[in-house]
């Protein structure tokens, strides 16, 4: 099976990388990999790979929430919307979650928590693409909230 995971580099990225590579073909992809936020080449990389499998372990903000960030907005919305809009050069598409898209408070209303429900919305009406949410899943550096 291919599989090409998104932000490989980070906490989650990096385990489900290393266990991956185990029994199946991976991509690992990191900043200077390829540009993510670059329709075209993400197109030329999916339709060069097929990969069965597309893993999104990048995000951008959920380690500041106290920001409302408009570039985290943009940035999660182009990076998802890429993979989106190229879906027919992979299988399914799987997008790890924070939860925050389940929660709507005060505290968790800013550009980040806005793209992460935006982004859950679009999932729930195609099948080809799966929200995976982790809870209590931090690394040393992360706060615990």
């Amino acid at each position: 099976m291919k599989v090409v995971v998104i932000g490989a580099a980070g906490f989650i990225g990096s385990y489900l990388t290393k266990r991956l590579t185990e029994k199946h073909q991976v991509l690992p992809v990191y900043r200077d990999t390829f540009d993510v936020f670059d329709n075209q080449t993400v197109k030329t990389i999916l339709e060069t790979i097929k990969p069965d499998y597309v893993i999104n372990c990048l995000s951008h903000g959920g380690y500041d929430l106290s920001s409302n960030n408009s570039e985290y907005f943009s940035k999660n919305m182009t990076l998802f919307w890429n993979f989106y809009s190229n879906q027919e050069h992979f299988g399914k598409y799987i997008n790890i979650g924070s939860g925050i898209e389940k929660v709507v408070t005060p505290n968790y209303n800013n550009a980040y928590a806005f793209s992460k429900r935006e982004i859950s919305k679009i999932i729930r009406t195609n099948n080809k693409f799966l929200n995976f949410y982790l809870y209590g899943c931090f690394g040393s550096h992360e706060k615990d909230t």
